[in-house]
């Protein structure tokens, strides 16, 4: 079982950082997951629904360039399972293409 890290509340008086809730669906996709620009910066694909998006925030999803496996011993210690390999899935601004490797947990994992 997932234990649940970065829970707790952190007020700056500017920021208030918190772990996701349903409820924030709709903003998150207004804000950024549908953002070409910003996906690019993430290197994650454009979100064209909200409920592609609550589909994530019911699914913890972790993403690395396959050159770093030592990560893969890292999520797994965490919790998250292999999911596959999106071979030469991201272009990458200078025309070259990335891969990534994928990890998750579910919710009520």
């Amino acid at each position: 079982m997932l234990k649940e890290t970065f829970t707790e509340t952190i007020n700056t008086g500017r920021l208030v950082l918190r772990k996701f809730e349903s409820s924030d669906v709709e903003s998150v996709f207004k804000n950024w997951a549908s953002d070409p620009e910003v996906q690019l910066n993430y290197g994650e694909p454009v979100y064209s629904t909200t409920g592609e998006v609550k589909a994530l925030l019911e699914k913890y999803i972790s993403g690395y360039e396959r050159a770093n496996y030592y990560r893969w011993a890292i999520s797994e210690k965490c919790g998250l399972t292999y999911e596959g390999t999106l071979r030469d899935y991201f272009k990458m601004p200078d025309g070259s293409f990335e891969s990534r490797m994928y990890f998750s947990v579910l919710k009520d994992e």
